[in-house]
């Protein structure tokens, strides 16, 4: 449909999507692409930005701070204290994604022993729920609910209360499957389109496709 390969600085090494507009935001700016046709929209000057929509923007400070502001205004609506330490600087060095939204919902996801993830609410900033587990890949939000991976299982929690609906369990059973090395540092990637997940393994190179019935969550 369009491509556009012009994004004006080096530091924006991510890209999503909400509604109709490409969001790629770098340390000091954030780029506003129209998702139907790729047009430059408009570049924002702001510092220290994590995320951005129409309505709220996200900056970092120090270590573990974020400071919730509404679009267009200086004022603070809440900062967030995160558990983990290091996820900030960790952000500035690679520019990972780590918060995602759904509707009045920030989910902040922390891969650094212990793995977490919290859910707080946009409006005010209150913390809504909070859970720590061996997790292996990041969240992605599928069909209004967060899917994780735990080890060889993948969770589906309920977004709004942090309760797990279902899970899909990976067993392996033919004899030629690969073996996993016995390494602690097991990490993966997930990713879903429609009643589709897809996930990747990364220490054993497999990739999955699994179909996913969407009218039970108790299978």
């Amino acid at each position: 449909m369009w491509q556009n390969q012009v994004v004006p600085s080096r530091a924006a090494q991510q890209a999503y999507q909400y509604q109709d507009v490409v969001y790629v935001p770098s340390f000091s700016k954030v780029y506003l692409f129209a998702s139907k046709n790729g047009h430059l929209l408009s570049e924002l000057k702001i510092q220290e930005v994590i995320d951005y929509w129409d309505d709220f923007v996200l900056t970092m400070w120090g270590d573990n701070k974020i400071d919730l502001h509404k679009t267009g205004t200086d004022d603070i609506v809440a900062t967030l204290s995160l558990d983990n330490q290091r996820l900030i600087p960790e952000y500035r060095r690679a520019l990972f994604k780590f918060t995602y939204r759904f509707g009045d919902v920030l989910i902040v996801y922390s891969n650094y022993n212990p793995a977490q993830i919290q859910a707080f609410r946009l409006t005010d900033g209150q913390l809504i729920w909070e859970r720590e587990e061996p997790y292996i890949s990041r969240p992605i939000i599928f069909n209004n609910r967060l899917a994780v991976m735990v080890n060889d299982t993948i969770q589906f929690y309920d977004l709004l209360t942090g309760k797990v609906q279902g899970y899909l369990q990976l067993v392996r059973i033919a004899r030629e499957s690969v073996i996993p090395a016995n390494n602690t540092l097991r990490l993966a990637w997930i990713a879903a389109s429609k009643n589709l997940i897809g996930v990747y393994l990364i220490d054993t190179a497999e990739l999955l496709a699994i179909e996913v019935d969407l009218t039970d969550f108790e299978k």
